[in-house]
């Protein structure tokens, strides 16, 4: 079973602020801070809830514990499905090497 967490009460928090940050996660942070009027779950009462989830006769493959966690990530799989879609169909008429070769702009299918 894969949990997507949201918030947690941790002290997760302050020991990121004692890292050095890369910019390239600079928006990521400024996300995350935009959700920080958010309540914080509880650990405790997670983790009794995943308990009588994994005792259920079918538990699911994935589960999401928090609160807003199934809007944010139903946002990260829509952007996910606009690039796959946005992409040019790299199999519907050829075979994969010469499918990617002519993404790629490699007419003899080889890409690299």
């Amino acid at each position: 079973m894969t949990v997507e967490p949201t918030a947690f009460a941790t002290s997760w928090a302050g020991a990121v602020d004692s890292v050095e940050t890369l910019p390239a996660y600079d928006p990521l942070r400024e996300q995350a801070a935009g959700h920080a009027d958010r309540p914080a779950e509880e650990p405790k009462v997670a983790a009794q809830a995943l308990l009588r989830v994994v005792d259920t006769a079918e538990p699911p493959a994935r589960i999401i514990f928090g609160t807003g966690g199934v809007e944010f990530i139903s946002g990260v799989y829509e952007r996910r499905l606009s690039g796959w879609r946005a992409a040019p169909p790299l199999f519907a008429d050829q075979s994969f090497p010469a499918a990617l070769g002519t993404w790629l702009g490699d007419a003899g299918g080889r890409a690299g």
